[in-house]
């Protein structure tokens, strides 16, 4: 990719307005069984007290987990654990979750440090062109984060719960019992200390009284002392469950508003549903910012002008800084006929700008397939969502009958969706009973995932990839390769190869949280590195489908052709 293109901010796909729910990058929600969280009774003799709170925690290796699930792995929508979620996204090809680059998003310095650094910091040194981008962006979301913030102090009854100690308690306690792994209280007290630095300057206030905290006390309880004549409680306590969760860095454990998690239920069993027909990703190169991926041709975000590479700096006037994804979809998809407003940066232009656009009903199929020169059989995948399997399954079968003597499998720009659906896909591939994927998390050591029928294609098969390509798609790329059964042609996929679960409270509000990650047949581990390509080949993602521009189709069906 030349200079030029490295500059702007590409995406993995997601299409806020997808027809079967959420995707996954995102895999699917289960309802059966949740139920509210009552915060376990502790024993006096428990842990040491926490700094975190005014009770005692049981120690890291307990397994009272609040959440009733059954045993771990990923959502099944049949058979599969309750309340779990693959990249917690409905089958509605909204988005696909999108992993943090690295463990640098972690807060690395000491309280003091964070307090100071709420505001961007100013380098000693030159900049370069790059660095003084990254800069005026960083400038930028943060002037949006402190703008959520103004108009919560307005209207803290938006928020549609009340934050309280307990809920702090709660949160806490699943982080220290079902985290994906162990994290240090330090680490969490920094992303209070950081967040909560945000909401003073936010009010106009000195973020001094921050260096004065005490780690070894409740962290609540020197707020309370500090700032809880100045802030509504509400508002105070959001900053600080949102700071410690921002501490994990982690963008797809997040805090869920009851509305948020009322309307990710809906979508998750509707088949149809208001939106503006764009894909969206976490943007790792900018700080996992929301980023329009791909605008659906004929679709209400491209008549309105949004274009790939356009980051989403607000909803509605919301700033999507620290956003999850399903979070993000949510909020952009909505009532037929309604409108929303984005506040997009684009690339080559000076000032931010307001795009508005009216939603309309959103229909997208999963899966489209063809018959290329040669006797190449084609399929595209763009979602793992609930009838995948079966689309997927009728295309192949016609491809064959039609005399296929070669399949690509393309799962390019494709962030996932349901786990079950990426077993299904692979059972078309491979024999039955081959373990396709399995997970390991604190809580449940390992559960592995079978296909479970005869296989459908017996003839050669290549499976094309990119840097988007993420989650589900990465474990049916895995496991093809693992079994060797396909060649895998592109790039070096997204590295998202995690499980997260859902905890939900009496208020309403709803912990979505990392709690597993997954690995291939061979035991390789997805999250932050990928899957890579057996054959290499780079190219701009947008230019996927493109025809003669498309090289990594075009090296497919030569490698398919010559065997090479």
């Amino acid at each position: 990719m030349d200079s030029k293109n490295t500059k702007i901010v590409f995406v993995v796909v997601i299409i806020v307005a997808a027809v079967f729910g959420f995707l996954g990058g995102k895999l699917y929600l289960q309802h059966r069984q949740w139920q509210t969280i009552d915060v376990p009774e502790v024993s006096p003799n428990a842990a040491s007290p926490s700094p975190w709170s005014d009770f005692n925690l049981p120690t890291a290796d307990k397994t009272d987990n609040p959440s009733p699930a059954d045993n771990g792995g990923g959502v099944l929508p049949s058979g599969g654990t309750d309340g779990e979620v693959l990249d917690a996204m409905p089958d509605d090809g909204a988005v696909l979750d999108a992993m943090p680059d690295d463990d640098g998003e972690a807060k690395a310095e000491s309280s003091k440090q964070a307090a100071k650094s709420s505001k961007p910091s100013t380098p000693s040194k030159p900049l370069t062109e790059k660095e003084k981008k990254e800069q005026e962006f960083k400038e930028l979301l943060h002037k949006e984060h402190l703008e959520f913030y103004k108009k919560l102090f307005k209207d803290p009854e938006k928020l549609g719960f009340v934050p309280d100690a307990q809920l702090f308690k709660s949160v806490y306690m699943c982080i220290r019992s079902s985290y994906v792994e162990n994290v240090s209280d330090n680490k969490l007290y920094d992303g209070v200390v950081d967040e909560v630095g945000v909401l003073l300057e936010a009010k106009g206030l000195s973020a001094d009284g921050l260096k004065k905290l005490d780690p070894e006390r409740s962290a609540l309880a020197q707020l309370d002392e500090l700032y809880g004549d100045k802030f509504d409680q509400r508002v105070l306590y959001y900053s600080a469950i949102q700071g410690m969760l921002g501490g994990l860095g982690d963008p797809y454990t997040v805090l869920m508003t009851p509305e948020e998690y009322g309307k990710l239920q809906e979508e998750v069993q509707s088949k149809g549903f208001g939106g503006i027909g764009i894909y969206i990703e976490l943007d790792k190169e900018a700080g996992n910012q929301i980023t329009v991926a791909d605008p659906v041709e004929g679709c209400p975000g491209e008549k309105a002008g949004l274009e790939s590479g356009d980051q989403i700096l607000a909803i509605d006037g919301e700033s999507t800084k620290g956003m999850a994804l399903d979070v993000a979809t949510n909020k952009i998809r909505g009532k037929v006929g309604s409108s929303v407003v984005l506040k997009i940066r684009r690339s080559g232009v000076k000032e931010p700008f307001n795009v508005t656009v009216k939603r309309a009903m959103i229909h997208v199929v999963s899966v489209n397939g063809k018959m290329l020169d040669n006797s190449i059989g084609y399929v595209r995948l763009r979602q793992f969502g609930s009838h995948t399997g079966e689309e997927l399954h009728k295309e192949l079968a016609k491809l064959i009958k039609a005399g296929a003597k070669g399949m690509i499998l393309d799962l390019r720009n494709n962030g996932g969706g349901y786990i079950d659906a990426s077993i299904s896909v692979c059972g078309e591939f491979l024999p039955k009973r081959s373990l396709v994927v399995y997970t390991e998390g604190r809580v449940e050591k390992r559960n592995n995932y079978l296909s479970v029928k005869e296989p459908l294609v017996k003839v050669p098969v290549v499976v094309l990839m990119n840097r988007y390509s993420a989650s589900a798609s990465e474990i049916t790329a895995g496991a093809l390769r693992d079994h060797k059964i396909a060649k895998l042609i592109g790039e070096t996929s997204f590295g998202k190869g995690s499980v997260q679960q859902i905890f939900p409270y009496n208020d309403g509000s709803v912990l979505k949280m990392t709690v597993a990650h997954f690995y291939s047949p061979s035991g390789y581990k997805i999250n932050h590195q990928g899957i890579k390509p057996d054959i290499v080949k780079d190219m701009d993602p947008r230019l996927v489908g493109k025809g003669e521009k498309d090289i990594q189709l075009q090296r497919a069906v030569k490698y398919l052709r010559e065997g090479r």
